[in-house]
């Protein structure tokens, strides 16, 4: 969208406006930032020389007029009053790299998510099963081969044969079996289920980390290990085959994503949370990422294909349905996390 002007207007329809400039952390334009009056949809871009003009505001209102673009932070000025000329938003570039001695913002408890957004957080603790991701007993019990009382069923049985080599045989059901696993099968290694389930532990080793030790643990400890809100705002960016739009085979989770983890002591860029709003309150913390809103963001970990054999595909389905129409179609997010129905405006 071209930068909104008042100067072809008659005096009579004139109105008033704000105007200024975007630039960087170094002072340069910065073309095509998206300017806004926060919270409306009264919003512009900024062009070559990064300059701006907002119009058919309410005369004397006092706005917050927010800019972003990707790649940057958001920005904002607050408290302006129009007519208003030469303002300045300032857009700093969020990091390129990741910092694996970062400590994850807990969903609960002090310094919080939920001391920051309880409403929300409060949604995500009842109704997400990302929140029982690294303690949800059905993940455990079909990991382990074993009931939710802990009865395992027999290891799995094997035999070598000639043209195949070792493979599997059908259990012995004259012993109690309680269904496959992975651990049946591969009882000393502890395998990538982690990357899906445990991603806060996994980054580090995808193939190392044992769901059993992490459900012993106390819940909110638990929890910060498991698919919490801070890790899936901390993902830049995933990788997928460009022939499929799939993910890659044996490539779960973080094993396909760009994980951004911030430097708390850059007092520049202290903090990284990725969503889905360019006017957010929080410079130098949150930054709009398209990919958040679109269901290639939710591909790793809801799609797995391994020894050439599909095991989960809800991503797959997706992809395969009108569902995946780009101008038709729905999101994942669209029909999971739809956005609040905001509140009926007064009389």
């Amino acid at each position: 969208m071209p930068p909104t002007s008042t100067a072809s207007l008659p005096a009579s329809e004139a109105v008033d406006t704000i105007s200024g400039l975007v630039v960087d952390q170094n002072a340069r334009p910065v073309e095509r930032a998206t300017v806004r009056i926060q919270a409306t949809g009264n919003l512009t871009s900024s062009n070559k020389q990064g300059r701006f003009s907002l119009c058919g505001l309410e005369p004397g209102k006092i706005v917050t007029v927010s800019a972003w673009k990707d790649l940057y932070y958001c920005a904002k000025q607050e408290t302006v009053k129009q007519p208003a000329k030469e303002l300045k938003l300032i857009l700093r570039l969020y990091q390129t790299n990741d910092n694996p001695n970062y400590s994850w913002v807990p969903p609960t408890g002090e310094n919080s998510c939920y001391s920051c957004k309880p409403g929300v957080t409060q949604v995500w603790l009842e109704n997400d099963a990302h929140s029982k991701s690294a303690v949800n007993p059905r993940f455990l019990t079909m990991y382990n081969g074993a009931d939710i009382n802990g009865k395992r069923s027999p290891l799995t049985r094997f035999i070598q044969t000639r043209d195949y080599g070792r493979i599997p045989i059908p259990p012995d059901l004259t012993q109690a079996y309680f269904g496959p696993s992975y651990k049946l099968d591969f009882p000393k290694t502890t395998g990538n289920c982690g990357a899906c389930h445990i991603p806060g532990a996994a980054i580090a080793d995808p193939y190392g980390v044992d769901p059993n030790q992490i459900s012993g643990l106390r819940q909110e400890v638990a929890d910060i290990f498991g698919v919490h809100c801070d890790f899936c705002h901390k993902v830049a960016a995933v990788s997928l085959d460009p022939q499929s739009n799939l993910p890659y085979p044996n490539m779960p989770s973080v094993l396909s994503m760009d994980i951004r983890r911030p430097f708390p002591e850059d007092k520049e860029r202290y903090q990284l949370f990725f969503g889905t709003f360019d006017d957010d309150n929080v410079p130098q913390e949150d930054i709009k990422l398209p990919l958040i809103a679109q269901s290639q963001f939710c591909a790793p970990c809801h799609y797995g294909k391994f020894w050439d054999t599909v095991v989960y595909n809800s991503f797959g389905e997706w992809l395969s349905r009108p569902y995946s129409d780009p101008l038709s179609g729905k999101t994942c997010q669209q029909c999971h996390t739809p956005a609040p129905t905001p509140p009926p405006s007064p009389p």
